[in-house]
């Protein structure tokens, strides 16, 4: 795999995990596979990642995600109440 990539350890001895394969499940969840590099444990494991809310909007939205605002993005980004109405 290239590229920087999450840090993992191992579940079970704790040492550090090495990324060996990365599926792309969707637009926003993509599965890895981890394998411990503590040759006596060898524990192989999948971890999942998924986008599950927006902090800043796309300049460039794609209209297939539909991601919710979180709270603080809620309250920056959305249009202020309209007084008198």
């Amino acid at each position: 795999m290239s590229g920087p990539a999450m840090l993992f350890r191992c579940p079970h001895c704790q040492t550090k995990a090495r990324p060996r394969l990365r599926t792309y499940e969707g637009a926003t969840l993509h599965s890895f596979t981890y394998q411990c590099e503590n040759i006596a444990c060898g524990h192989v494991f999948h971890v999942r990642a998924e986008a599950v809310r927006t902090v800043r909007p796309s300049a460039r939205p794609n209209p297939a995600v539909v991601l919710p605002l979180s709270k603080a993005a809620n309250d920056r980004y959305s249009a202020p109440a309209q007084e008198g109405a």
